[in-house]
C-alpha cells in the first residue's frame, strides 16, 4: 500500500508467507482502520512452506487525514498457529483529502507540525526527518522546517508534502532555504529537491534540485546547524508555468542525506491567478512592484481619466491591513506601501475603481 492516498477508498493486498512445514489451504484475515469494528475475509487456495501468497482484502473507506491499517491472520487450516507472533502487521496510510485552491503560504509560525493539510513521509522509518525547530534565525521570525541532515545517515530520504492544490494562471513558489555542510575541504553532497505530480503521486517531475555547495548558505559548522541571522537565509522562487490551470496538483519537498549538517525551508508562498482579472474601463494599465517587495512596494494605476481610487491590502484572512483613497489623474499615478511592518507572506492588493476592482497578489519578504 501508498503511504499516500489521493482517493478515500483503498484496495490493499495482503502478502502470506508461510514459515511452517505443512502447506496453508485457508486461513482468516482480519483487518481493522484505527479503531474501528474489526472485518474479516478468508483466504483459501494453497501456500507451500516457505511460499508466499497475496489476498485482496475487501474495499475500504476513511477519511481524510493519518489512519493505521492493522492486519492479522488466524485459524490456519482451520486450526491454531503455534507461532502467533508473526501474525499481526501494521500499516500506516494518509488521504490527502480534497484538493484547495491557492495562495498557500506557511511560514511555520505555528507549533504544529506538519501545518495543516501538509504531511511528512519518513521513507527509512528511522524517526530522522523533517520537523519544525522555533530557530530565532527562521526568515519569518517564529519557526522553520528542517531536514535533520546532522544526524541522518547517507542516503536517508524523507518527504514533506505541501498540501493538495489546484493552480492558476502564472503560477509560482518562492520559499527560504539555508543550509551548512559539515566538512570544510569536503563539503557534503546534501540534497534539497521539489518535485510535482499531476496523476497523484505515480509520476513526478523535479522543478528544483540543488546539492552540496549550491543549496548551503553557509559555512561549514561542525555543531548543530541553525540559522542565527537573516543573511544565512536565501529567497528561492521557482516558475510553476508548466502547470498553470491544472487541478489536483501533488507537491513534495525531498531531502536526501549526505550527512552534511541541517537544510531548514522556510516562507513557502505558492501562488496563482485563478480566473480572469479584467481592467475596468477606465484603466489602463495597473501593477505591482517590487514584487516580492522588501520594506515598500508601489502600486501603478494609470487611468483614462480622473476618477477617486482606493488601494486597499488584505491578508490571507481578508483582514484589510491599510487602506488609502487617492484622487488620480488621467495617465500614470502612483500610491507607496509601507510593508516593512508586515509578516512576510501573501497579500492581496485591491484596487478599487468606480467601475470594477482589480486584485494583484503581492509576496512580502522583508
Amino acid at each position: 500500500m501508498n503511504v499516500l492516498q489521493c482517493s478515500t477508498t483503498l484496495n490493499p493486498v495482503v502478502t502470506i508467507t508461510n514459515t511452517g512445514n505443512n502447506p496453508i489451504t485457508s486461513c482468516t484475515i482480519n483487518y481493522q482502520v484505527d479503531a474501528q469494528a474489526p472485518l474479516n475475509t478468508t483466504f483459501n487456495g494453497s501456500i507451500a512452506p516457505g511460499a508466499t501468497g497475496t489476498v485482496s482484502i475487501p474495499a475500504i473507506t476513511a477519511t481524510a487525514g493519518s489512519h493505521t491499517l492493522t492486519v492479522s491472520t488466524s485459524a490456519p487450516n482451520g486450526g491454531s498457529d503455534v507461532n502467533p507472533n508473526n501474525d499481526t502487521k501494521k500499516t500506516t496510510f494518509t488521504i490527502i483529502g480534497t484538493a484547495i485552491n491557492t495562495p498557500i503560504v506557511e511560514p511555520f509560525t505555528s507549533t504544529t507540525y506538519p501545518p495543516a493539510n501538509w504531511t511528512r513521509i519518513d521513507l527509512d522509518g528511522d524517526a530522522i526527518g523533517w520537523s519544525r525547530i522555533a530557530a530565532a534565525g527562521s526568515s519569518s521570525g517564529g519557526g522553520a522546517s528542517r531536514i535533520y541532515f546532522y544526524n541522518s545517515p547517507p542516503g536517508n530520504i524523507d518527504e514533506l508534502y505541501l498540501p493538495y492544490n489546484n493552480l492558476g494562471g502564472s503560477a509560482q513558489i518562492t520559499f527560504y532555504v539555508a543550509g551548512a555542510p559539515y566538512t570544510a575541504s569536503t563539503p557534503e553532497n546534501d540534497k534539497l529537491e521539489l518535485m510535482v505530480s499531476t496523476d497523484c503521486g505515480q509520476n513526478w517531475s523535479t522543478v528544483y534540485s540543488k546539492s552540496g555547495t549550491t543549496l548551503y548558505t553557509n559555512a561549514a559548522v561542525t555543531s548543530n546547524f541553525a540559522p542565527a541571522s537573516a543573511g544565512q537565509w536565501r529567497m528561492e522562487t521557482v516558475p510553476l508555468t508548466a502547470y498553470n490551470n491544472t487541478n489536483n496538483i501533488l507537491m513534495k519537498f525531498v531531502g536526501t542525506s549526505d550527512y552534511g549538517n541541517n537544510v531548514f525551508v522556510d516562507d513557502v508562498n505558492l501562488t496563482s491567478t485563478v480566473g480572469i482579472n479584467t481592467q475596468p474601463a477606465n484603466v489602463a494599465f495597473s501593477t505591482v512592484y517590487p514584487n516580492p517587495a522588501q520594506a515598500s512596494a508601489t502600486v501603478l494605476v494609470n487611468l483614462v481619466s480622473a476618477e477617486n481610487v482606493k488601494v486597499s491590502v488584505l491578508n490571507v484572512l481578508g483582514a484589510v491591513v491599510s487602506a488609502e483613497t487617492k484622487a488620480m489623474t488621467a495617465g500614470d499615478n502612483h500610491v507607496s506601501l509601507t510593508t516593512s511592518a508586515l509578516a512576510n507572506g501573501l497579500y492581496n492588493v485591491v484596487i478599487a475603481t468606480e467601475k470594477g476592482n482589480i486584485i494583484h497578489k503581492l509576496t512580502v519578504n522583508n
